[in-house]
């Protein structure tokens, strides 16, 4: 298996309409302690031309790329989830990449999220891993002592009980999530579904999470009132 120098990191991001989260989402990443390269993909609803006002390209151009990695950035018109996650991840060539972080534009990465994620899988080799969340924003309140680990698609599963923004996966695994034409509604599901039922992907639970979720008004995949 390959050394921690010799892995190539890709995180890919969608965002839509939320100038203050993508900023701070591109500031996370390039504060990890190891290199990562991020593709991003604004994208909006209403989309006209590259003159939008949902074009924020110009309010992130000032964030230079550390540890010698690419940050690459495309503005268009929203589609699926499914394939604005994956314009984002295809505006590199992803064949020359060894693992694949869904990052999203709400949530917390702490500075050794990538370390942790490409330690886990030099020791533990899986094909897709996620991990549960340490500590979870709600709304105005931050529960440092409170873990989230449920998802919806998790009832379905026997393993795999961790949270969609942490999902990462090998490039076996991209192939197969990168072949899929479109998926209607949640992608999340349909990526955990498709991955854990294949034969000879290999699934874990990271032992590191270095992942807080931020449960925030336009959160709508939980009912989050049940959440103590």
């Amino acid at each position: 298996m390959q050394n921690n120098t010799a892995l190539k990191v890709l995180a890919f991001t969608a965002s839509s309409k939320r100038p203050i989260y993508l900023r701070h989402c591109i500031l996370q990443l390039q504060n990890q302690s190891v290199s990562v390269d991020h593709g991003i993909y604004i994208n909006s609803p209403d989309y006209q031309s590259i003159e939008d006002k949902h074009n924020y390209s110009s309010l992130i151009d000032d964030i230079g790329a550390r540890n010698n990695n690419q940050i690459l950035v495309a503005y268009g018109p929203s589609a699926s989830h499914h394939q604005n996650h994956m314009a984002a991840a295809n505006l590199f060539d992803i064949n020359t990449y060894d693992l694949f972080l869904k990052i999203d534009d709400d949530d917390i990465y702490r500075k050794h999220y990538v370390r942790d994620v490409v330690a886990d899988y030099l020791k533990n080799g899986w094909d897709f891993s996620g991990a549960i969340s340490q500590g979870h924003i709600n709304k105005d309140e931050w529960r440092k002592n409170d873990n989230l680990r449920s998802y919806i698609s998790d009832s379905k599963h026997k393993e795999g009980h961790f949270m969609p923004p942490t999902f990462a996966w090998t490039k076996k695994a991209m192939t197969i999530i990168n072949s899929i034409d479109n998926i209607v509604g949640a992608e999340d599901s349909v990526w955990k579904d498709t991955l854990l039922n294949s034969k000879d992907i290999k699934v874990a639970t990271r032992e590191q999470s270095n992942f807080s979720y931020n449960i925030h008004t336009q959160n709508n995949t939980i009912n989050y009132e049940e959440i103590p």
